[in-house]
């Protein structure tokens, strides 16, 4: 149990509550998601829709947050301006797990089980930054690749797993 409580310290000072870790982050899809899915679709275009991707995202980190990550399809329902096939997108992404809420924020959950203490509670709120950065990270580089495979011609199946592949591609789980 000590050393739990030093791992989690070290975690929330080094990584969690660093602005640093947290900018660096968010500019995972710009250094890594941009020039992979741009090498397919051109860079200018995939700028764009990532950039168009990153409120949409927003939007879902609002629409999960309110649900408490309890129900992310019913989330995923109520994010405005998605089509259908978006939608059954980004459902497919929270199915398989490459949208949820975060290894440090399932440990939360499964500690908070066993009972509530102040420890739990400032770990939650201090990783909230890495947390929602990599959540947002995801559903930009997923709904990029996805909508630029539709776009394109693909079918629905192909562009989801296209979308799904370029996640475990440039998001490192």
């Amino acid at each position: 149990p000590v050393i739990d409580k030093i791992n989690a310290l070290t975690y929330n000072f080094y990584l969690a509550f660093s602005p640093a870790y947290i900018l660096t982050n968010m500019m995972q899809p710009w250094h890594i998601t941009l020039p992979m899915i741009g090498s397919k679709f051109g860079m200018t275009k995939t700028a764009i829709e990532m950039a168009r991707h990153s409120r949409v995202a927003f939007s879902a980190i609002k629409q999960m947050w309110k649900q408490d990550w309890k129900y992310p399809d019913i989330a995923v329902d109520k994010i405005d301006g998605l089509s259908a096939d978006q939608k059954s997108f980004l459902k497919s992404a929270v199915a398989s797990g490459r949208i949820d809420i975060t290894l440090a924020h399932e440990l939360g959950e499964v500690k908070k089980q066993g009972g509530v203490s102040k420890l739990n509670d400032w770990q939650h709120v201090f990783g909230l930054g890495s947390h929602y950065s990599e959540v947002m990270n995801r559903v930009t580089a997923g709904m990029t690749a996805f909508n630029l495979a539709k776009q394109s011609g693909m079918e629905l199946n192909k562009a989801i797993e296209y979308g799904n592949r370029i996640i475990d591609e440039t998001q490192y789980d």
